[in-house]
């Protein structure tokens, strides 16, 4: 686990500019997700089931396309790009072999809340489409010269895909000082990241990695609604309510997991209508987004409720075994691996967490996880449902449960026998009540997946009670506009009217655009075809003239914003990043910021070596005397890391490791590390370079 890593396998400089890295990048998603266009026609009548199946599809060739070749220890540039491609034509061929499905829509919405015969595709789903993608590129635009600053996003999900890329395989990469538990965690996030990373050599996209997940949770949320028998004006307002509200916007720019889990669980529950689950990809369909999701993270079960709410909607439909299992299998196909190696490592597929049934224990870890103490009295769940920073805020919260109860008093009866409404009314309450008995977090992100139904609901509560549809337009339009109006309000931008204002003007635009073109392409045919080359050219020359420029101002920039978030520790990253070579090898402690000492090249091998003598590598750590909840995690795993340091072992792993430079991360726990006193008694070999309240550097003399 400390061998040196040969530089040969260490992030390819195969391209030679920036320019041409993002090319490659953006010609290989573009070949992925029109293969994936082409193999939908095959099945989907539907423009946004196409849509939805597409985004799933091109989710699922990254996914694929970086654990594949890192299961197989040959993770590069080329071996991904071979894989995605490899896949895209497999996709393209199938597309293409037989006529496509004809795309027969009706021309109004089903009044029907169980049938799926959609309505044709509507401005009102274009205009709420790009309003949505224009809402999230503007916070990114507002944040474009930001660093990654998440703090879990700084622990483990970009480390870990920097770690793959390094090493040139899907390996382990051991969370020091924080929670066990993330390092054998499933992590299709992570693949997500280093599928934008590895090409470009940066993070520089990266730190957006979710706005897709944003995009296809809003198609899924909308197919959804529909599918319940939400008119298309109010499907379309609730899915951007779901889009823009805090929980899911306010992780736009979050280099994690969460919105990547919702959207998957959605597309799973969308699926679940009796028309989707009979056509020919409905198997693959929930096999893949149920798979995605069970790879994303450990909170996956706290979504898996929902799941189970929805059982018999496939025997409605009429499945047979083969359904069943091709269904079943795929999932396992997907997310099995990271659950069957955590088996064979440590004996338990949920490791590091005791897994207890009816008090008797099925699995042993390294902790028995107790419910978070932020759960245990009301005024700490409050504020944690209502004012933590991923809660849904107040005035949107109480849109939320009067539209949970009308929808409730007037379709308990249909919960019956539709599945689809049975998730809206009961799928949130459900996750809730598991979340306040069993979670060792008081995270509200854990429940993102059971929000988006709660959404539907309020839609289903206005056209139940709402006849006139005037009025049940009208009062939708509440939801987005209060969602929209208090998701940055207080918390990262004091207003949100230029957010608004660029998302209007760019969105009005585009229609407007779009509209044009339409309307000339009908008399003048070859219009279409010269407008869009001329906009994808205008596009590829700013991008090649403005992409260097900023890649290095982000370079730059990056310890001004690390300086306000993080001001005790930016001085010596800074000193890091400016004297320690990026070939080098950092031993790093007390600090689980892995992310910063890596540099901006990415280049940079970090690793912790163990103080203790009977801790050789992460598979070996000593078990938590005594059950935790997940605020106890970190200081009781900081204090068992540092419990009978041996000095001489820990200097021998050091040296066997290839370290040059060592950095012992300031001291916030009031107890020193033990590391920092046997540095500073050993000066003949640790030569201090770098000193001050945050953290110390030190020269390794061999």
């Amino acid at each position: 686990a400390l061998a040196e890593i040969p530089s040969s396998i260490r992030i390819p400089r195969v391209f030679l500019g920036d320019e041409i890295r993002l090319g490659f990048l953006l010609l290989l998603n573009a070949a992925v997700f029109t293969s994936a266009w082409l193999a939908t026609r095959r099945w989907a009548r539907d423009p946004v089931q196409r849509l939805v199946d597409s985004l799933l599809l091109w989710f699922t060739v990254q996914y694929a396309a970086i654990c594949i070749p890192g299961a197989l220890h040959v993770l590069s540039n080329w071996t991904m790009a071979l894989t995605a491609l490899l896949m895209s034509g497999g996709m393209a061929w199938f597309g293409t072999r037989h006529p496509a499905a004809s795309l027969q829509l009706a021309a109004h919405p089903p009044s029907d809340p169980n049938s799926d015969s959609h309505g044709a595709f509507p401005w009102v789903f274009l205009m709420a489409g790009i309003f949505v993608a224009a809402i999230s590129g503007a916070v990114i635009y507002e944040q474009a010269y930001l660093p990654i600053l998440d703090s879990d996003a700084l622990t483990y999900h970009v480390p870990a895909a920097v770690h793959w890329i390094q090493t040139g395989r899907i390996s382990l990469f051991p969370v020091w000082f924080f929670n066990p538990a993330n390092t054998f965690s499933p992590l299709a996030g992570s693949a997500f990241i280093a599928w934008l990373m590895m090409p470009l050599g940066s993070d520089v996209l990266a730190r957006a990695v979710q706005f897709p997940a944003v995009i296809l949770l809003f198609l899924a949320t909308l197919q959804w609604g529909r599918t319940v028998g939400l008119s298309n004006v109010i499907a379309a307002l609730v899915a951007m309510a779901v889009a823009v509200s805090r929980p899911f916007n306010s992780e736009l720019m979050s280099a994690r997991d969460d919105i990547f889990l919702a959207a998957f669980i959605a597309v799973a529950l969308a699926g679940c209508g009796r028309d989707a689950l009979r056509d020919r990809f409905a198997p693959w369909r929930l096999g893949l987004a149920v798979g995605l999701a069970a790879a994303t993270k450990y909170t996956f079960l706290f979504a898996a409720p929902v799941l189970l709410l929805v059982m018999d909607a496939p025997i409605k439909a009429g499945w047979k075994w083969r359904q069943w299992g091709i269904a079943v299998l795929t999932a396992l196909l997907i997310a099995g691996p990271w659950y069957a190696r955590n088996w064979l490592l440590t004996g338990n597929p949920l490791y590091p967490v005791d897994v207890n049934l009816f008090g008797h224990r099925l699995f042993t870890g390294l902790f028995d996880a107790r419910r978070s103490e932020r759960l245990s009295t009301w005024p700490a769940i409050k504020a944690a449902l209502i004012f933590g920073f991923h809660a849904p805020p107040p005035p949107l919260l109480a849109i939320l449960l009067t539209g949970w109860l009308a929808a409730m008093i007037g379709l308990a009866r249909q919960a019956v026998r539709n599945p689809l409404i049975r998730v809206c009314l009961f799928g949130l309450p459900l996750c809730l009540a598991i979340f306040l008995i069993r979670s060792p977090y008081s995270e509200v992100r854990f429940l993102f997946p059971a929000l988006v139904p709660s959404f539907i609901a309020v839609g289903l509560a206005i056209q139940r009670w709402l006849r006139w549809p005037a009025v049940g337009i009208a009062v939708a339009t509440v939801p987005p506009v209060v969602a929209l109006a208090t998701t940055y309000r207080y918390k990262l931008f004091p207003i949100v009217e230029e957010i608004v204002l660029i998302a209007t003007l760019t969105t009005t635009g585009l229609l407007a655009l779009i509209w044009t073109i339409g309307r000339v392409a009908v008399k003048y045919p070859r219009v279409k075809f010269l407008a869009t080359t001329a906009t994808l050219l205008v596009t590829g020359m700013l991008i090649y003239v403005q992409w260097q420029a900023y890649v290095e101002d982000c370079r730059a920039s990056r310890f001004m914003s690390f300086q306000t978030q993080y001001g005790r520790s930016e001085p010596s990253w800074k000193f890091i990043a400016e004297n320690v070579p990026d070939d080098s090898t950092l031993a790093y402690t007390n600090t689980y910021f892995a992310y910063p000492l890596y540099g901006p090249a990415l280049q940079r091998r970090v690793i912790y070596v163990p103080v203790r003598a009977d801790v050789p590598d992460f598979l070996h750590l000593p078990r938590f005397d005594k059950p935790v909840s997940g605020e106890q995690i970190e200081a009781s795993f900081t204090h068992l890391l540092n419990e009978h340091p041996d000095r001489d072992t820990w200097v021998k792993h050091l040296l066997d490791s290839g370290a040059t430079y060592l950095y012992i991360a300031g001291n916030t726990t009031g107890v020193e590390p033990p590391e920092s006193r046997f540095a500073d008694e050993d000066r003949a070999r640790f030569n201090r370079i770098f000193q001050d309240p945050g953290g110390s550097v030190y020269r390794i003399n061999r």
